[in-house]
């Protein structure tokens, strides 16, 4: 995820990189990356400029992490970043402080389809009657479009994971080694268990709320289609422990513009991907 940096934040940091020796701290207003971690990290993933100089030194938007602040037409809204790999521990709640410096994000979009969507994701009984509804199908055992599944697994075999999951960083490629692994050429998709299920809505829900991947996906029914269709990949590759650190990661590499690129990279491929009329691009 890009660290985008505060009027004022800049100086401070390429003084502390000084003090600790990494170079090139910031580039084009935002912290550097390296493997997809940020600079200023350690070896076992701590925020140098944290443990020397304290929390005040770090941007805002770091010590905030993982909440969340945006502005919605009129209002306000905020609740926890489903990327955090601690979230569906964290469920949003109203006495959870907000810092007194929390960021506020413009966040302009479709409110009444954002809220109508978010709305249909917490009301669903399953993944599969999400999905289905947002695909205006009639309800059936898995609520799924014929041919649905088959055509998101080849959208995940088309990847070139080995690429895309080292920009991610190194916690999000690991929990996401066994879905770039998976023979999606034989997917073997299942129902998931109840509580993975009602995880997977949850956060899904969460991202189109607090418009964390529209930008990246254009409207909240893409979100959905995108956001849910990893969450049943990741059911399907990854074993019980990791499906919840797994579940943060696909949020993560989500907002990578490279992601959708590989995954939907035109309407008309996440129109096939949809209905499955069509053909996506590139085949």
């Amino acid at each position: 995820m890009v660290i985008r940096l505060q009027d004022g934040e800049v100086e401070g940091l390429i003084a502390a990189a000084a003090a600790l020796g990494v170079a090139d701290p910031v580039v084009e207003g935002a912290l550097r990356r390296v493997d997809g971690a940020c600079v200023f990290l350690d070896e076992a993933g701590r925020c140098r400029v944290h443990t020397t100089f304290g929390a005040a030194a770090k941007p805002a938007i770091c010590r905030q992490y993982p909440l969340v602040r945006v502005r919605v037409g009129g209002g306000e809204r905020w609740g926890i970043d489903p990327g955090c790999y601690r979230a569906l521990d964290q469920p949003d709640a109203p006495e959870l402080a907000l810092p007194p410096d929390t960021l506020v994000a413009q966040a302009p979009g479709d409110e009444a389809m954002e809220h109508a969507v978010a709305g249909m994701l917490r009301g669903a009984p399953t993944v599969g009657a999400a999905l289905g509804a947002m695909l205006g199908e009639r309800p059936g055992s898995s609520g799924l479009p014929e041919g649905y599944l088959a055509r998101w697994a080849s959208r995940l075999g088309s990847v070139p994971w080995a690429e895309l999951l080292p920009q991610a960083g190194t916690s999000a490629a690991a929990a996401l080694a066994p879905l770039a692994a998976h023979p999606w050429e034989n997917p073997g998709f299942s129902a998931p268990d109840p509580g993975f299920d009602a995880d997977a809505r949850d956060v899904v829900a969460r991202l189109v709320e607090l418009r964390l991947v529209q930008r990246t996906f254009g409207s909240p029914p893409a979100v959905v289609l995108v956001g849910l269709g990893g969450a049943l990949a990741v059911y399907a590759s990854t074993a019980p422990a990791a499906r919840g650190p797994a579940l943060a990661a696909w949020t993560r590499v989500l907002r990578a513009p490279a992601m959708r690129a590989a995954l939907v990279p035109d309407s008309a491929t996440m129109g096939w991907l949809a209905t499955g009329e069509g053909k996506p691009t590139g085949a």
